[in-house]
């Protein structure tokens, strides 16, 4: 397995670097690291890679993230001519966030993929970025986690309360319903209508608990039989 790996980690240091500005960027944050998902390991001679996601969650993101998560995986692939199998099992995150549907689309895109998501605990998920951590099967943000409530520079200081009103209304439905598709409480929208929008709270681990942001995804506890406290996922 070592001989394959030295390729990898050249692919990871030329081609994928880590991010020095607020612009969005995917790298690749480790290789058959503790973080990625050992459920959906099929062989023993695998190698798993998580994917690093930093900077501002703007429109075309998601398809940036597409784009560089099949390079990534043509390029892993073919620089071991297709003798070791390659598969993203983890997604982390570093974001003060950004569009909300922007992130919702991320999110979405994330959980076909059935990976992890988590923070670093010198990383921080803030504002939309929370969502597109939702879309990871299972979720450990031990970075700081931001909430506030939404906003659009469009409205901001405009005094046209009655289309931001109507605008607030319709995304705050859309977020619902993803809330919903991810299986996760629409208590956190309801944590972020309590936080002004030019104010951020920092959600502490027991509260992220409470309302989903850390855990586990109960439909795929169910297919894959995660019991509660196993060494792949630990809940208590």
């Amino acid at each position: 397995m070592s001989k394959y790996l030295a390729p990898f980690f050249l692919i990871v240091s030329t081609l994928y670097p880590v991010n020095t500005t607020h612009a969005i960027e995917i790298s690749v944050a480790g290789i058959n690291s503790a973080n990625c998902n050992a459920l959906e390991k099929k062989a023993e001679t695998e190698v798993c890679v998580t994917l690093h996601v930093s900077g501002e969650i703007s429109s075309g993101v998601t398809q940036k993230f597409i784009e560089r998560r099949n390079k990534l995986l043509f390029d892993m692939a073919e620089a071991t001519n297709y003798k070791v199998p390659v598969r993203i099992g983890s997604v982390s995150f570093s974001s003060n966030g950004g569009d909300v549907y922007e992130a919702l689309k991320l999110g979405r895109e994330i959980r076909k993929m059935v990976v992890n998501t988590h923070v670093y605990p010198e990383d921080h998920c803030y504002s939309s970025c929370v969502f597109a951590l939702l879309g990871g099967i299972f979720r450990t943000p031990v970075g700081k986690i931001g909430i506030h409530s939404m906003y659009s520079n469009s409205y901001v200081g405009s005094y046209d309360f009655k289309s931001a009103d109507s605008a607030y209304q319709k995304t705050s439905i859309d977020i619902e319903q993803y809330l919903k598709e991810m299986r996760v409480s629409t208590a956190l929208l309801d944590e972020m209508n309590k936080i002004p929008h030019k104010s951020l709270a920092i959600l502490s681990w027991d509260r992220c608990k409470e309302i989903g942001i850390f855990g586990i995804d109960p439909v795929y506890a169910q297919t894959h039989n995660v019991q509660k406290g196993t060494s792949t996922f630990l809940l208590e």
